[in-house]
């Protein structure tokens, strides 16, 4: 499966969603109308890059991009403000952090280890002193 459906966004009550290992390449702008989920698992795939309207998961607590081909983030990631986990391991081609992302107070545990993060200290001093557990 390379893309999702637009129809996804038909699922409104949906809670959990596991749709890593697809060989997933475009999520629809549509994805953004998905909520509230607690735990959003995309692993394994070749996303290159998210929707501007992955921000409006605002609830979201649980999200894992690991092992994707994420460019970068949209600056609307700074929208989920109900973060706890993000994991963003193994997005080799990921080279800057948006700014946005000090905007996750809630945000615990940051997974930045085998990324290209060039350009990152000051966010990173800045999720740190919030507290953020980042694993590089």
């Amino acid at each position: 499966m390379r893309n999702l459906p637009n129809s996804i966004d038909n699922f409104i009550s949906l809670k959990e969603l596991n749709i890593s290992s697809n060989n997933l390449e475009i999520i629809p702008e549509s994805f953004g109308n998905l909520f509230p989920f607690t735990h959003l698992n995309l692993t394994n795939n070749k996303l290159i890059k998210l929707p501007k309207s992955f921000g409006n998961l605002s609830s979201l607590p649980y999200l894992d991009l690991a092992n994707n081909y994420l460019i970068k983030l949209p600056e609307s990631i700074g929208n989920l403000t109900s973060l706890t986990y993000l994991n963003l391991w193994g997005n080799y081609e990921l080279t800057i952090l948006p700014e946005s992302m000090s905007n996750l107070k809630s945000l615990q545990t940051l997974d930045l280890r085998y990324n290209k993060l060039i350009k990152t200290s000051r966010m990173i001093k800045k999720l740190k002193k919030q507290g953020i557990t980042i694993l590089k």
